[in-house]
């Protein structure tokens, strides 16, 4: 049975099964065949100790002993294989400098399309990572990558810090509404100015890099404070305009002047905590509310008969003859005089914008 066991883990290694359960994640193949071969090297070391206690007497146990010396001498050939090929392949990555930190250069730098990059290669991040396992695992990792290692160790934290800054520099745009990006001009011109000063910091000055770090993380969270206040207000507007396109313009006219009224709250709200440039977001909510009230306008048309106030009309016997009281005209003009009231809406409709008070 044991023969048989050592006979199927020598086919399932040539064959490389299991493989695949034996990765690690955001590790790289060498350090997953590694750990692979590893875990089948001690099954086989435990069968030949246990084996060798209490089977030695046994016939047939030369056999199994030298398969089980050949099974190990397999996977110990093949890992060490492997771990020479991290080996060099990392030595190369080091020494021509594309697996390198080098440390006067800018802490950062922009593409073409302005977008912010720091100059810490990701890769170093995993090459730290593989390089605690090894030593785990018992190897000696040559001098030229440690030297590597410990350096990308000592900058890593503010690399992490950096890439953060950068990841928001690069999406703040997408994640601001369009029409509030005037609002905040301030705070975002005050950190690209500070992105700005990037020329002159570099890895070399541990101190400066903090200290730009710190600045940038402040202009950062002001930004994003901002950013989520306003887009917090935005919404609250939005639920008030969703609320008037469904109310009806023809029978609760209140209801759309006391909404007009908390919205143009909330306008002061952040007019009140020093926020400027508001016409593009002014003028945004004046088109909402314009197409909420176009909306409204025309269901109040089709239905305007329907739904005008009742006026009342008696029919009387006066000097031999039926009239009305009141007299026809006065009805006319009591019914020409609601029609024009609600007609006349459009033209009396105030807005938000601080120029021009009136939509139409």
């Amino acid at each position: 049975m044991l023969k048989e066991y050592i006979h199927s883990v020598s086919s399932d290694f040539g064959l490389g099964k299991n493989r695949e359960y034996a990765k690690l994640l955001d590790m790289p193949e060498v350090i997953s065949n590694i750990y692979w071969v590893r875990q089948l090297e001690c099954k086989v070391r435990d069968i030949e100790k246990t084996s060798a206690k209490i089977l030695n007497d046994l016939q047939g146990y030369a056999d199994l002993q030298r398969a089980v010396g050949d099974v190990l001498r397999d996977l110990k050939e093949y890992h060490t294989d492997q771990f020479d090929n991290w080996t060099r392949d990392v030595g190369a990555a080091i020494h021509n400098k594309t697996l390198s930190l080098i440390t006067d250069e800018p802490v950062v730098q922009f593409d073409q399309g302005k977008l912010m990059h720091v100059n810490y290669n990701p890769r170093l991040v995993g090459l730290v990572r593989e390089v605690r396992q090894l030593i785990i695992l018992g190897y000696k990792i040559p001098m030229k990558i440690q030297e590597a290692v410990d350096l990308a160790k000592k900058f890593m934290r503010q690399a992490k810090a950096l890439e953060q800054v950068a990841n928001f520099h690069n999406t703040i745009g997408d994640r601001m509404i369009p029409s509030q990006r005037p609002m905040m001009l301030e705070a975002a011109l005050d950190l690209a100015h500070l992105v700005e000063e990037q020329n002159g910091v570099t890895w070399s000055d541990t101190a400066a890099v903090d200290k730009y770090i710190a600045r940038l993380q402040t202009a950062v969270e002001r930004l994003s404070k901002e950013n989520n206040k306003l887009a917090s207000y935005h919404a609250q507007i939005r639920d008030k305009v969703i609320m008037l396109i469904n109310t009806d313009l023809l029978r609760h006219q209140q209801k759309w002047k006391e909404g007009l009224k908390d919205i143009r709250d909330i306008m002061s709200q952040v007019e009140d905590q020093k926020f400027s440039n508001m016409k593009s977001w002014r003028a945004h909510w004046d088109h909402q509310l314009y197409k909420a009230l176009e909306h409204q306008y025309q269901i109040g048309l089709e239905a305007l008969n329907e739904h005008l106030p009742e006026i009342k009309v008696e029919l009387v016997y006066r000097q031999q003859k039926l009239q009305f009281r009141p007299p026809m005209e006065e009805i006319r003009m009591k019914y020409y005089g609601q029609l024009k009231r609600f007609l006349a809406v459009p033209n009396n409709f105030r807005g938000v914008s601080e120029t021009n008070g009136l939509l139409f």
